[in-house]
């Protein structure tokens, strides 16, 4: 491999590229070859018809045959390497080959310019001129990507005639001997630079295609880096979370316990030190989750109005503890329900007004609403106007930055770990709004941003004040098939509510063996439960009944909370007769159940009266709409329709189901932490099913829909996003148990809801 055949400088570390760029040059040759051999064939042809009748014809067809041999031999060099498909390292061998066939046809086409040229004076003395320096021209298209090879060509096809011309006495000899000469500097000048430009525009596409397989690597590196990071946080905050809500739980309790002023003051204090800690927590996490693109909006409908009301009026106590007035406005032409994520917006105007009321000393935090551009979508305007220090240009211009606040000294006099505004900046461009500033050292400062909205279905209670017609009364001998305790309580009430006797199983196996024990005028049949399912049992029973030929046929009704496209389908191809979807609606559960049940007697309790439904969120018109604005929310129509079940003389259903719920999610919820930690996503899913179904007969919507995703992501085996969502729903679900165990609608105190679940029609061996 000559100089002109590599680049001019060759490190070690480029040695590999060097040799891949020169294989791709002997690639090339390789693959010009073929067309190259069949025009030199040609051009032996019409040599040999030319000069055939002023040389030996003997000879000259010798010299036809000897060339086409070496083109013959060319060839099968060139089907080998095609075969062979050589490696890179291989190519210096090929090139040798190569160059060695140039070299032979250069030999044979040199003698047209010596033994075989027309004698001087002949009139075709300067045709085999021609013809050898027409060779060499043409060479150098074809065989111009590898400087030796064209050397192998050209050497030896006209330095011989150039001897012997420049030797010969005549002055046309030697003339025709300058051309030749001239036309090999030249040629081979060329050469070399064309050889070395095909060189460099090789190596520069490979080391392009080289940096963007570097790039890629090393996007996927810091992909996955990424991954670990959101996963360590996830993990650290879980672990960090935990106790620290075991620690605000015990002092939240302590203070309620008979302190003197110091010990009061320092359970104070560890509180607050302990809520901070929490704060922080979940600020990393919030970070990490955008910086992976995990973090995702959930829509809902909801009362902009209270929601930002319930904002301002957490934050109250402590802009009055610093003698600071909160304010807040809105345009008149703002909706008051929209369709947005409620609890990152919530999250925003924390942050905001929160940071306002920190470095204000004195004067007034404003909050108003307005809307926003139209275009491209509708948006509102939120702005949080502040009297407090202000800043100057250069800091207003990171204050969005992670880690970052207006200087070192605010850090230490205010706290905070910088990172509220930039994850405001974050959630904000989630929800296609812009987020900014204006601001005056020592004047205050006026934060601003815009989020993209829906106009919601607004809930006019004056419009369902209309209470729909009464649930006429249902006779009859229910078994209800239910591993889940809560949805025990629940389906057992509502169907005591109806009219019906109800006995209670827990799995599959009971149910078979109930089924032929006694005879029921229906069965619901949960259609997932552990050891044998629904659709199982309900097999077994349809193939005893078909065995024994025994009278009657057992009506089966599915109860499942999957209610997707096909499942209605599978449950009757299973044998099943009906099919209901959870959580229960009495409405909905009357009416299948009246399908295949008699008319009662006049014995039967009076008729039941449902609440009335709401446009946005099916919650009675007495109800005020609830606003979703956190995952621990309680939607009181859910509640509404327990109290619909209450008959006259018997145990409190709300504080049945409220004080279950309470007792047992705890212990299904670290069933599920148990499961992930073990990667056991079949128990995994069945604890977050149940939670799920739990939650929604609660009212806890929002968390509902956490726990389905996490029923989804276990069902996908999808161990990371499920990790991630049990660390999410975990504060959340303390919150909404404590909310639930202090509410004030449970008639009876929570350490004796177990007792008023026994106490339930049929005793506690059916109800749990």
């Amino acid at each position: 491999m000559s100089n002109s055949d590599r680049p001019a400088k060759d490190g070690p570390k480029d040695q590999a590229l060097t040799t891949l760029v020169y294989s791709e040059q002997v690639a090339t040759l390789y693959r010009l070859a073929p067309f190259t051999l069949v025009m030199s064939v040609v051009a032996a042809t019409f040599t040999w018809g030319i000069l055939d009748w002023t040389i030996d014809a003997v000879a000259l067809g010798g010299w036809l045959l000897a060339h086409h041999a070496v083109i013959l031999a060319r060839y099968l060099v060139l089907r080998a390497y095609a075969r062979a498909r050589p490696a890179p390292e291989a190519a210096r061998r090929w090139a040798r080959r190569f160059v060695a066939g140039t070299v032979a046809t250069g030999l044979v086409w040199g003698l047209i310019g010596t033994a075989f040229r027309p004698p001087e004076g002949h009139a075709l003395a300067g045709v085999a001129v021609v013809i050898i320096v027409t060779v060499g021209a043409a060479g150098l298209f074809t065989l111009g990507q590898l400087f030796t090879a064209y050397c192998g060509l050209v050497l030896p096809l006209l330095t011989p005639a150039l001897v012997a011309l420049m030797l010969s006495g005549g002055a046309a000899e030697r003339s025709y001997g300058i051309v030749v000469g001239v036309f090999l500097v030249v040629a081979i000048g060329n050469a070399r630079r064309g050889a070395r430009s095909f060189a460099d525009a090789i190596r520069l596409r490979l080391e392009l295609a080289r940096t963007a397989e570097e790039r890629e690597q090393a996007r996927a590196a810091a992909e996955a880096a990424s991954r670990a990071k959101s996963q360590f946080l996830a993990n650290m905050s879980h672990e960090i979370r935990t106790p620290m809500n075991g620690i605000v739980g015990m002092a939240e309790l302590i203070a309620s316990s008979r302190l003197d002023d110091r010990q009061r003051r320092y359970i104070e204090a560890l509180h607050h030190s302990a809520e901070s800690l929490i704060d922080i927590v979940n600020d990393i996490l919030d970070l990490s989750k955008i910086e992976a693109g995990r973090l995702e909006l959930a829509a809902a409908d909801f009362d902009l109005r209270a929601s930002v009301a319930e904002v301002i009026e957490l934050l109250r106590v402590r802009a009055e503890e610093k003698g600071l007035a909160l304010e807040l406005s809105f345009a008149d032409d703002v909706p008051r329900h929209v369709r947005a994520d409620p609890i990152r917006l919530r999250q925003v105007i924390t942050n905001l007004v929160g940071n306002a009321i920190k470095f204000s000393e004195r004067g007034s935090v404003h909050v108003s609403v307005a809307r926003g551009p139209s275009a491209p979508a509708p948006t509102l305007r939120f702005e949080v106007a502040d009297s407090g220090i202000g800043m100057t240009p250069e800091q207003s211009g990171r204050i969005f930055e992670a880690f970052t606040q207006g200087d070192a000294s605010h850090t230490r006099k205010y706290g905070g770990t910088g990172l509220g505004l930039a994850i405001s900046r974050e959630l904000v461009e989630l929800m296609g709004g812009e987020i900014g500033v204006t601001t005056a050292l020592g004047i205050g400062s006026t934060f601003w941003f815009t989020a993209a909205v829906e106009r919601a279905i607004e809930c006019d209670a004056a419009e369902a004040a209309a209470l729909p017609e009464p649930l006429a009364p249902l006779s009859g001998h229910v078994l209800l098939v239910e591993d889940n305790e809560l949805n025990r309580v629940v389906a057992r009430g509502m169907l005591e509510a109806l009219g019906l006797t109800v006995s209670v199983v827990a799995d599959g196996r009971d149910a078979v063996r109930e089924v032929f024990l006694r005879r029921y005028d229906l069965v619901l049949m949960d259609c997932q439960m552990p050891g044998l399912d629904g659709f199982e049992a309900t097999q077994r029973i349809r193939a005893r009944e078909s065995a024994t030929r025994a009278p009657g046929r057992a009506t089966i009704i599915a109860l499942t909370a999957n209610a997707a496209a096909g499942d209605r389908e599978r449950c009757i191809a299973a044998g099943m007769d009906d099919y209901l979807s959870k959580p229960l609606h009495m409405a909905d559960l009357h009416a299948t159940a009246g399908r295949w049940l008699r008319q009662p007697d006049s014995t039967v309790p009076p008729a039941v009266r449902l609440p009335a439904p709401c446009a946005l969120t099916s919650a009675p018109a007495s109800v005020a709409v609830p606003c979703a604005t956190d995952l621990a929310a309680v939607d009181e129509s859910a509640l509404d329709r327990l109290r619909a079940m209450q008959r006259p003389g018997q145990p409190d259903v709300v504080t049945a189901v409220v004080g279950t719920f309470v007792n047992r999610s705890a212990a299904l919820f670290e069933s599920l932490r148990e499961a992930i930690a073990g990667n056991d996503t079949a128990v995994a899913r069945r604890a977050a099913h149940s939670l799920k179904s739990n939650c929604l007969y609660v009212g806890a919507n929002n968390l509902a829909a956490l726990f389905k995703r996490a029923e989804r992501a276990a069902g996908d085996g999808d161990l990371a996003t499920l990790g991630r969502l049990a660390t999410e729903i975990a504060p959340a679900l303390s919150t909404l148990r404590t909310r639930l165990a202090h509410t004030r609608r449970c008639v009876a105190p929570l350490r004796s809801t177990t007792a008023g679940i026994a106490a339930l029609p049929g005793g506690a061996e059916h109800a749990l």
